[in-house]
């Protein structure tokens, strides 16, 4: 009897938090996690709070928000109404090495991984070396990984 008691509640409970929407909660009061907190309110909200703890737009790229990168963590909370889905086309315009490792490590971890071994044979210092796009190429990656991309060979 206890136990039924216990899922009904709980169940309860659930309901009443699914219809309210979500509310988040810093759990170690940074102001980094209130940073993603804000971002989620809006754009404006979360370009002030950038600017009054010293950010710059430089910095929210490396911005992680419960371990994803600010895009991924906010399609979570946005609907497509508020904010229409963002498309990245990459253009390969040659097929050296250094381009395939680019684009590689936009696609997953794994491929950089394969491609890395391929053409650099594991070469340690190589994310210190490379710039995709101006970019230090671990930026890059994390900037642009998991997000919605096509490639163009032209």
């Amino acid at each position: 009897m206890n136990k039924l008691l216990i899922i009904s509640a709980l169940l309860l409970s659930t309901s009443i938090v699914h219809a309210e929407g979500y509310r988040l909660v810093s759990t170690d009061n940074s102001e980094l996690s209130a940073l993603c907190i804000r971002a989620v309110e809006s754009h404006e909200a979360m370009s002030r709070s950038a600017k009054s703890i010293g950010m710059t737009p430089d910095d929210l790229i490396e911005l992680r928000c419960n371990g994803q990168t600010l895009p991924v963590y906010l399609s979570k909370f946005r609907t497509t109404e508020s904010s229409p889905a963002v498309t990245y086309t990459f253009n390969k315009n040659d097929s050296s090495e250094l381009t395939e490792l680019c684009y590689a490590a936009v696609r997953s971890e794994q491929e950089y991984a394969r491609v890395k071994n391929t053409y650099f044979n594991n070469e340690q210092n190589i994310e210190k070396e490379v710039f995709c796009n101006g970019v230090p190429i671990k930026n890059f990656a994390r900037k642009y990984r998991n997000q919605t991309l096509t490639a163009s060979t032209r």
